[in-house]
């Protein structure tokens, strides 16, 4: 294949790989869309679902830490949307953003690994904004923090001090927002493939223009 055709592949390439990005983009706003109600559900959820799990505790607490406490919660829901798009707004939580490939590792294993890691990245970001949740509990004593490392606690303090739901914890998602997730986890496959190609291709061409440059002497 000569020069100019192999450069025209790549311009193709480059076509797709953009039209792929820039639907990995409205995905991602749709994602977040639909996140923010079923985040804000979730954080009412567990704090008034450990008040009530735990009576006696709430009950020694008394009216006026328990006005604190709801207070905390009330401005956590009003912010809930807010704190939504700022973690979301950390790239590292989309695997499609400036995506690569190890050259000569597995292509197969690779592609596999990065659909999974879409899926676990989200629900990562999700755990750091219920995280606010756990942090109002622990402030009131009705959860304990572990360490990052300590995978069985409910509640894990990571480096920053931050507060996120435990990494051996699982939360239940409506079916809308699954099937959203899964059908963009799934197109990571196609970017792979793409980003793949466009790999093979660069190579191609860097060796034909060597080829061609060793028959012009």
């Amino acid at each position: 294949m000569s020069v100019e055709s192999i450069k025209q592949q790549i311009e193709k390439e480059n076509a797709s790989l953009a039209t792929k990005l820039s639907d990995f983009e409205a995905r991602r706003t749709e994602i977040i869309k639909q996140l923010k109600p079923f985040i804000q559900s979730e954080l009412k959820k567990i704090v008034e679902n450990e008040v009530k799990r735990n009576p006696e505790h709430t009950k020694a607490l008394g009216v006026e830490r328990l006005s604190e406490m709801k207070k905390q919660l009330t401005s956590l829901l009003e912010e809930s949307d807010s704190l939504v798009d700022t973690v979301f707004q950390d790239d590292s939580l989309w695997v499609y953003v400036n995506y690569s490939i190890a050259a000569k590792g597995d292509s197969w294993g690779q592609k596999n690994n990065n659909t999974k890691k879409a899926e676990t990245c989200i629900k990562r970001g999700i755990k750091r904004v219920l995280g606010k949740a756990g942090k109002i509990l622990i402030d009131f004593d009705y959860a304990k923090a572990g360490s990052k490392y300590e995978t069985t606690a409910q509640w894990q303090c990571e480096e920053n001090n931050e507060i996120v739901l435990g990494s051996n914890y699982g939360f239940y998602m409506p079916s809308d927002i699954e099937k959203t997730i899964k059908e963009y986890c799934d197109q990571i496959e196609n970017l792979h493939d793409n980003v793949e190609q466009l790999e093979k291709l660069k190579t191609q061409l860097s060796e034909q223009e060597a080829v061609d440059l060793w028959e012009q002497v």
